[in-house]
């Protein structure tokens, strides 16, 4: 499989998340259940038996080897960051499913055949590229996916575009911000229905909390 460059736009991105996986502790355990309720449910709406699972932006690879350790019989994580990959490597030893774990960006989804897995997860991803990615992004797992197939897309909280600036943030141009090598997509509620209803039907949406940040995301059941 032929891995192409990640874009000049995120070499910045790259950085960052390069420096934060590269003082991950390899201590996952993924037949142990993830730290939040919500995340078990949603893995529990996306499996089925003997499912393949594609994750796009799959950072530490966490959801994606707790779906192995379940019920899916291969997974498949891609991510920019070869620190990332390096530590989804380390902690996939532990599956007994089959995995593969990859460094590229949106166009190496071009090499994935059609129909080629049952399920995908879009974790913080859609709304922290460009918008031009983002919309390939999701022309790729259409694609990708089977038909009736199920996506779980988690975007951002909302940010008033005013109180972001002030706290430091690069407004790029309308609804796009830049921080420290990291973008924000702002889509508003409306905005985000009306971008993934152009690609998917929307099964359900809710939003999930993490307390310790004091920060909610918003997390939608799609299916192809």
């Amino acid at each position: 499989m032929v891995v192409s460059e990640p874009m000049s736009d995120y070499h910045k991105t790259i950085e960052y998340w390069d420096r934060i996986f590269s003082e991950f502790p390899a201590d996952f355990n993924p037949n142990a259940p993830l730290p939040y309720p919500w995340m078990e449910e949603a893995l529990d709406w996306l499996l089925v038996s003997g499912s393949r699972v594609i994750d796009f932006g799959c950072g530490s690879g966490k959801f994606l080897l707790r779906a192995a350790a379940k019920q899916a019989s291969f997974v498949m994580g891609m991510d920019i960051s070869s620190q990332a990959i390096r530590y989804c490597q380390e902690n996939a030893r532990k599956s007994t499913s089959s995995y593969l774990f990859m460094r590229g960006d949106v166009s190496s989804l071009g090499n994935i055949p059609d129909s080629d897995f049952h399920g995908g997860v879009l974790f913080n991803i859609l709304d922290n590229i460009l918008p031009e990615d983002s919309i390939e992004l999701l022309e790729h797992f259409t694609r990708i996916l089977k038909p009736q197939g199920r996506l779980l897309v988690k975007l951002n909280e909302y940010q008033d575009p005013d109180a972001y600036v002030e706290s430091g943030a690069e407004k790029l141009f309308e609804d796009f911000f830049s921080e420290g090598g990291l973008y924000l997509w702002n889509l508003s509620d409306e905005q985000a229905r009306e971008l993934l209803e152009e690609y998917f039907t929307i099964e359900k949406e809710t939003k999930v909390h993490y307390p310790e940040h004091d920060t909610s995301n918003r997390l939608y059941y799609l299916v192809n």
